[in-house]
């Protein structure tokens, strides 16, 4: 399972997003109280099957941190080639929290499906999303989700990576993009533990979609251990990550496409166990890191 905790999208960010959006998603950006309408972006949005057994499901949770109560709109991103449904609204109370389980069915009756979903709304919001294995009614496994963060979001002429894509006979990856605006284009590149390039393709589009593959649909059947993902933003601005999925457990990570820094700077990474838990479990941490200037990784 993976955790991450980020601020949500910058306020210049936001407008510029709902922007981009809105006509393909039929947001409105001018309510009746003319209040600025902020949109936060939830890639890996799923009720579909997998690999070995597995049912991915989205959970959607909402709370409204305003003192009014506000109207939410909620959009899907489908990929490419797929109709994009209806719209879905709901209400929130000032400081309620709402639970949409199974968002993709139950707020677009949309049975096997996955992409990305927009949230909109005039009010200051705070948002989670899980997506997680149900194939087993005894418990889950899965991803917890946040919107994207502004470091997250790449405008042309700008880089980002994900440092952790394994595709082994333990670990399997999928490699999704979201292009935010009409006519964007990215560049999606595999390297290797020693900066080789093992493959690429060009993600382009005329409107906003979702785009998911297999990593060896990039790289061909030989297996990768440690890699990256880099998308290379051409036009307008896109989105990314790896899913990296356990062969055994169908437990997953979400390895966002962040961009890199060139300056010297300090990361803080909290969670990190080395520990027995619960259940007979036993809780280990892994770091990956990735030098921009050298191009190597660090393990």
């Amino acid at each position: 399972m993976f955790l991450r905790t980020h601020q949500s999208v910058s306020m210049r960010v936001l407008v510029a997003l709902a922007l981009g959006l809105a006509t393909s998603l039929g947001v409105s950006l001018l309510p009746r109280a003319q209040a600025t309408q902020q949109v936060w972006i939830l890639p890996g949005a799923a009720e579909t099957a997998g690999l070995f057994g597995a049912r991915f499901s989205s959970t959607l949770f909402l709370s409204n941190l305003g003192n009014t109560g506000t109207s939410v709109q909620i959009g899907f991103l489908p990929y490419s080639g797929k109709p994009t449904p209806v719209l879905a609204s709901r209400s929130l109370a000032a400081g309620e929290t709402q639970q949409i389980s199974s968002v993709l069915p139950t707020l677009f009756g949309l049975s096997s499906d996955a992409g990305t979903l927009a949230v909109s709304s005039a009010s200051p919001l705070a948002l989670w999303m899980t997506t997680v294995n149900v194939a087993n009614p005894a418990g889950t496994y899965g991803l917890a989700i946040e919107p994207l963060a502004a470091e997250m979001i790449l405008a042309a002429g700008n880089s980002g990576n994900a440092v952790w894509a394994s595709q082994t006979e333990a670990f399997r990856t999928n490699v999704a993009v979201v292009l935010l605006d009409p006519n964007s284009s990215v560049r999606v590149t595999v390297y290797d533990d020693q900066n080789q390039q093992r493959g690429s393709t060009t993600v382009s589009s005329p409107t906003p979609i979702s785009w998911q593959v297999a990593l060896p649909d990039l790289i061909g059947p030989v297996p990768l251990a440690l890699g990256r993902i880099e998308l290379a933003v051409t036009q307008g601005r896109a989105a990314g990550y790896a899913a990296v999925v356990d062969n055994v457990t169908n437990d997953g990570i979400a390895v966002m496409v962040e961009s890199v820094r060139s300056d010297s700077t300090d990361f803080l990474l909290n969670g990190v166990a080395r520990s027995p838990g619960l259940n007979n479990t036993f809780w280990s941490t892994d770091v990956r890191g990735f030098s921009i200037q050298a191009a190597r990784h660090c393990r």
